[in-house]
């Protein structure tokens, strides 16, 4: 479940990962855009398979 964060200006991969809380801001090395990326929203995260801890009913 890993996500790619990449710079709204000019699309080049700015990391991977996934942001539970919080905010992040980032900027793009190549154009120097200040990038901030919002959490993922809780019900993408949590997991759905059959026998995960993390499993909603």
């Amino acid at each position: 479940m890993i996500k790619e964060y990449r710079c709204k200006n000019d699309g080049k991969l700015l990391f991977k990962g996934m942001l539970i809380e919080g905010q992040i801001e980032v900027k793009c090395k190549a154009c120097h855009e200040v990038n901030t990326f919002e959490p993922t929203p809780l019900h993408e995260v949590v997991c759905h398979k059959t026998g995960c801890p993390n499993r909603v009913a």
